[in-house]
């Protein structure tokens, strides 16, 4: 279940989605920072981390529309997915 969330922040729109998986809740933030560049936060063991990416498949996918699929996968989760596996390999690499 994908609950889209959109509000203004800092004079640009950002993308909130609460993606309800099995085992817990997770919350995933876009924030678009310049050309072709987005800010993804997420909570990471009660801390918020964050990195920018340029993966614009991921992007686009996790703004599809809800229920889409490309094949028999959703795309708003192969999208939430591949962005929160870049951030957290981003934070463990600048340990």
């Amino acid at each position: 279940m994908i609950l889209p969330l959109h509000h203004k922040a800092g004079g640009n729109w950002v993308n909130t989605a609460k993606i309800k998986m099995s085992k817990s809740n997770n919350y995933l933030r876009l924030e678009f920072t310049g050309y072709g560049h987005y800010r993804v936060t997420l909570e990471y063991y009660g801390k918020e981390i964050s990195c920018i990416t340029t993966n614009m498949p991921a992007v686009d996918d996790y703004k599809s529309e809800d229920g889409e699929r490309d094949g028999r996968e959703l795309r708003t989760k192969r999208g939430y997915t591949s962005l929160r596996n870049e951030v957290i390999r981003k934070h463990k690499e600048s340990k």
